[in-house]
């Protein structure tokens, strides 16, 4: 890796750590400023968002990102395929709202009035419109490590929130920081749209299409299952009609966002490291030292946590600081997701992606024997399935590990 490309690694990787801290200190003031209420809806609908845009994008952006970087000095050809990702995008989009629509009105029929769900799908329509068209249009910056670019627009985004938040504490709703999560995707698009306006376009035929559609047909069933499994915990309080269980569950989720900060470290240090490695006995070795260093600092993450859990509820203030116990298991299944991520990474280094839907098989088994035989009633059997998914993810990984050790001598 050259001198200028490691800079530009470096730059996107504390830019992004710098925007996911702004973006983890804004939620932790926003359940600390906002009623249970209010929270619990805010956590709702910001789960309906990110559900629509996950499932609207379907793999696109990344598909761009890879096509994009065989003719990443051809800005014209990058405009194109943004283009031709938006329309694909604009296609599924339009679907999944349509299944959204029919979701939400079957699951609210005689919860909430009909002008509360037509506010609803107003938001979350336009909020998701526009997370997906920025996303999509992003990939042009990423392919060409336009850090400050890139840069500019999440601190936008961040900031506009950051910015709302003075407002909520004299109107405590969840309505201000709906408008401001909408203009804070407003601007940035915005502001893409001006940088871009003077590139020029051309068409490069549709076997840029076909090629997309290759790249994202694999990923729709693996796509479909993690958005469901990562929001089912607020779906189905939603569904008991528990908004305090929400409220709870989303304020454990800020917890888990601290954990899911080092994600980064994934993709800037583990991955290269490890693909640039040309010996396996080194690899093991190195893997090893991981795996003790990962095991350590968790024991240390989860003492702290047994023994000065009052010192941790303390970041979500004090409309939830009783929820010692819940605590302990969202660190225990966030530290083992985190550690079965790693592993996934260090598999992508050595190119080895095959077999990921066994994670899939697994968790509908492990969900439908604890639905079957224990039952879902309270959000500490959330956290148990959660733990069992991660736990089932973590396994996953660990086997193809070894069927990739085994190919590899």
């Amino acid at each position: 890796m050259s001198i200028l490309k490691l800079i530009r690694v470096g730059n996107i990787f504390f830019s992004q750590i710098f925007i996911t801290v702004l973006n983890t200190v804004f939620s932790i003031l926003l359940l600390r400023i906002l009623p249970i209420d209010e929270f619990s809806t805010y956590i709702l609908v910001t789960t309906y968002i990110s559900i629509l845009v996950t499932c609207s994008d379907m793999g696109i952006s990344q598909s761009l990102v890879s096509i994009g970087a065989i003719n990443k000095s051809n800005t014209s050809f990058q405009i194109f395929l943004s283009k031709l990702g938006c329309e694909i995008r604009n296609n599924l989009f339009q679907v999944f709202f349509i299944l959204f629509l029919v979701f939400l009105f079957y699951s609210n029929y005689n919860k909430i009035s009909n002008n509360s769900i037509i506010l609803i799908s107003l938001t979350v329509f336009l909020i998701s419109y526009l997370q997906g068209i920025i996303q999509i249009k992003k990939s042009i910056f990423i392919i060409n490590y336009n850090t400050k670019i890139s840069f500019k627009i999440g601190l936008i985004e961040s900031l506009i929130k950051l910015c709302f938040l003075p407002i909520c504490f004299f109107f405590p709703t969840y309505h201000i920081v709906i408008i401001g999560l909408f203009i804070s995707n407003l601007i940035p698009l915005f502001y893409i749209n001006h940088i871009t306006r003077n590139y020029k376009v051309q068409n490069y035929g549709q076997n840029f299409e076909t090629e997309i559609y290759n790249f994202i047909k694999p990923l729709i069933p693996v796509v479909i299952f993690t958005v469901v499994q990562g929001n089912f915990g607020i779906i189905f309080l939603n569904h008991l009609n528990n908004k305090y269980a929400i409220a709870q569950f989303g304020a454990l989720g800020r917890i888990s966002m601290l954990f899911s900060t080092l994600l980064i470290l994934n993709n800037y240090i583990l991955q290269p490291y490890f693909a640039n490695i040309k010996s396996l006995k080194l690899v093991k070795l190195q893997f090893l030292n991981f795996c003790i260093a990962f095991i350590l600092f968790s024991i240390l993450i989860l003492l702290t946590i047994h023994y000065f859990s009052n010192l941790w509820l303390m970041i979500l203030g004090s409309k939830y600081s009783n929820l010692h116990s819940e605590l302990f298991l969202v660190a225990s299944y966030s530290l083992i997701n985190l550690f079965g991520a790693s592993v996934y990474t260090i598999l992508i280094s050595r190119k080895y992606t095959k077999g990921q839907f066994y994670y899939i098989l697994l968790g509908i088994i492990i969900q439908f024997m604890y639905y079957y035989f224990i039952k879902v009633s309270t959000l500490n059997d959330i956290l148990y399935i959660n733990i069992m998914m991660s736990m089932a993810y973590l396994l996953v990984q660990f086997y193809f590990l070894r069927k990739l050790y085994v190919n590899e001598l």
